[in-house]
């Protein structure tokens, strides 16, 4: 039902927020803004616990490098959290948990086939770069340069 969609692309806020360090995880931060206000309090708080509770352990091992980064993202028809890590070279690792707008109590919809939005993408479509830029490419290695990499704007 086309009526019921928008389909009028908004652009939100994406900024970096505060890196997550958790035991060996270095996780990047981002927050979007679909309502317009800096991300709650409570939703931060949400996306470390969910960080903490859904990043495997160890967070360095032969195919696995500590690094990553989490989305916190309120929006007016839910919020969602992200928490994605690279593993074996070249793989990102993706959950996805949900919650009511205005509610924290988030749940795990990866296996539901959650996935992420165009904003979300956003994130994830720069990361991909900043992690061949930094590490891939000629074999660099640059974990510290990759984690120093961020987004931020209108988009």
């Amino acid at each position: 039902m086309q009526s019921e969609w928008r389909l009028k692309h908004e652009p939100r806020r994406i900024d970096p927020l505060a890196p997550l360090n958790i035991g060996n995880w270095r996780l990047k931060q981002y927050g979007i803004r679909g309502l317009g206000r800096p991300i709650p309090a409570a939703m931060l708080e949400a996306a470390a616990q969910i960080a903490r509770e859904s990043a495997p352990a160890p967070a360095i091992a032969p195919a696995r490098y500590g690094l990553g980064f989490v989305i916190a993202h309120e929006a007016q028809a839910f919020n969602t959290i992200t928490v994605d890590w690279w593993e074996n070279t070249n793989e990102l690792r993706h959950k996805v948990f949900r919650a009511d707008s205005g509610r924290h109590s988030y749940a795990d919809v990866t296996a539901l086939g959650g996935s992420a939005c165009v904003w979300e993408l956003r994130i994830m479509a720069f990361e991909r770069d900043a992690w061949v830029d930094s590490v891939l490419k000629d074999g660099k290695m640059d974990f510290d340069r990759y984690h120093a990499a961020t987004l931020s704007g209108l988009f």
